[in-house]
Order: C-alpha cells, then structure tokens, then sequence
C-alpha cells in the first residue's frame, strides 16, 4: 500500500521558515492553526473529524493550515498532514500498522515495534520535509519540562528526525519506553510522551503563531480537535491485572486532567482568539477504550464517532474554515 509519507512535497519546494504553505494564496489577515491532541488509538476519532474537514475544503489539510501541532498520536497523524498525506491513506496506514504495536506485551517489545512503525512511516525525513509549519510536543522525563521540536527552529526540529520525534512524542511511559535523542543545542535528553506537559497542545499552538510567526490574535482561526471521552472497558483475569499493573487508567486520568486544563487556560488566557473546541463524550457502552485498544474494529467505531462529532459542530467548523 502507499504510505502517507510518500505524499510527501519535495522539501526544495518550500521554506518552512516562511509563514505560510507556498502552494495555497494566503488569505490576507488570516492564520489557520490546527492542534491535535494525544489519546492513542482514540486518535481514530480525530480522524473521522479530519475526513469530513478535508471534504469541506477540498484540498490536503497541509496546504490549509498554516500552523499544526500534535500531541502523541496527535503529532503523528499532524506528521502526515504537514508532509502532504490524505486522511484516507493515514487511516489506511494506521489500521494496518498500529495493531502489531500494542499487541506487544512489554514495554521493550512495545517500544521497538512504535520504533519500527515510525521509521515504515517517516523513514530518514527531517523537519525540512514539511510543506507547513508543525511543533511535536514532547516531555524531558529528567527535567520535567516540555520540549517542542518544531520547524520555527533555528534548526527546526533540533536536528531530529520526524520519525524519532515521533515516537518519543508517543512514548507513554512506562507502557512505553522513554526515548534517548540528541538534540542540537540541548544534548541528549531522555523524552516521553507529550501528553504529561500538554495532552492538548493548543496553547503551544497559539503561542507559536503569535510568537513564532508574529501572527496578530486577530487573525488567528484555530480548530483544537480532541479525542472524545468514551467508557472504560473492564478487563477481567490476567488481562485485568496486567492494565493495573501498567497503570493504563491512571494515566489516561492524568492525560484526561491535562487535556481539560490547558482547554480551561486557553479560554481564560486567550479570549480573544477565534477558536473551535471537538472533544464530544461518547456514553455508548460498544465503544468501551483506552488509549492502547489494538482491535480494528473499535477504531471503525472510533472513526465514525468523529464523523459524528464534525457534524454536531459543522455549522462553526464551517465558519472556521471559511
């Protein structure tokens, strides 16, 4: 099959350091910003959301947004977009790929397989390869701070490939392993999943745009996309215990906690800022998930519970992206 990242621009076509993708017009006074949150394989609801955006304004999601940031699987589906991808080929990709991942029972397995999924996805591509601006939100474990590899660097991405960017933006630890990356400027750092800083990487968002790209509020659209909230599923037996073990439900609370927190702060700190939030509960006990569901046939559920949500929110999504 194809993979997304083959869809990818030539990296001489543009210059990421400029504001703006070369291959749409500007809209004058307007930045587009699209921020994705972690949350899994709950990623496949914010795909549903995004088929029914690129239906709406007919070309690559790259080529609309000016600005995308990702959080875990929110970077790496933001990954895709901003190399070119189409959601039909990144669904395509996931459902094919993501099951050996989290069908691995321990941490090591699980963190080779996230290592061997990301360089099949992104191969040796840099942050050069981008035909738009993007931030990966990571985690320094040691310093506990965030790290942002994005392509508004002096070197964008600190010299990180997209594919090690990646995987340490989707390394959940301890269901995953931490990531050791040199990075230019900061050494080697031991990072984590992005969403203990910022599981909702909107305000990193907007504070890119407005510093980064020295975008005025005024002119900033932003659609922050979120995965939903669903039941949790109960686990019985050996496999019951093994999710305690890992401690799979206290870190979707805490993920889930950050997620509300930086929604909360973008509201109180940027009023102003023209903005659509999709994070829509789903009570229905057949989508029962967590983060590491590896069974294809919730991520169709998932997939269409985004459907659903671009619908209950299409009248301002429209608005939005006008």
């Amino acid at each position: 099959m194809t993979h997304p990242a083959s869809l990818a621009r030539d990296p001489t076509d543009s210059d990421p350091r400029h504001f703006g993708p070369p291959s749409r017009a500007n809209v004058p006074g307007c930045c587009r910003v699209l921020a994705l949150d972690g949350g899994g394989t709950k990623g496949f609801q914010t795909l549903g959301v995004l088929q029914e955006i690129e239906a709406t304004v007919g070309v690559p999601l790259g080529e609309h947004f000016h600005l995308i940031y990702g959080t875990s699987t929110g970077a790496c589906t933001g990954a895709f977009l901003a190399l070119g991808a189409r959601v039909e080929h990144i669904v395509a990709f996931y459902r094919q790929h993501i099951p050996p991942v989290l069908q691995e029972r321990t941490p090591a397995a699980k963190s080779a397989a996230l290592q061997e999924f990301c360089r099949t996805a992104f191969g040796t591509q840099d942050f050069s390869a981008f035909c738009t601006h993007v931030g990966i939100v990571c985690t320094d474990w040691r310093r506990e701070k965030p790290v942002v590899l994005k392509t508004g660097s002096s070197r964008p991405g600190l010299g990180c490939t997209i594919a090690r960017a990646v995987r340490a933006s989707c390394s959940a630890y301890p269901v995953f392993e931490a990531s050791w990356i040199h990075l230019d400027g900061l050494g080697t750092r031991e990072l984590v999943d992005g969403s203990y800083c910022a599981n909702n990487p909107v305000l990193f968002a907007i504070a890119e745009a407005i510093g980064g790209l020295a975008q005025p509020q005024a002119s900033l659209k932003v659609i922050s996309i979120g995965v939903g909230t669903y039941p949790a599923p109960v686990y019985h037996g050996l496999r019951g215990l093994l999710h305690l073990l890992k401690g799979v439900s206290v870190l979707q609370k805490t993920f889930g906690i950050n997620t509300e927190s930086m929604e909360q702060l973008r509201q109180d700190l940027f009023p102003a800022v023209a903005a659509v939030r999709i994070d829509d509960h789903f009570g229905q006990h057949g989508v029962a998930v967590d983060f590491i569901e590896s069974d294809v046939r919730k991520f169709d559920l998932l997939f269409q519970c985004g459907q659903s949500s671009f619908a209950r929110h299409e009248k301002a999504l429209r608005l939005m992206l006008a």
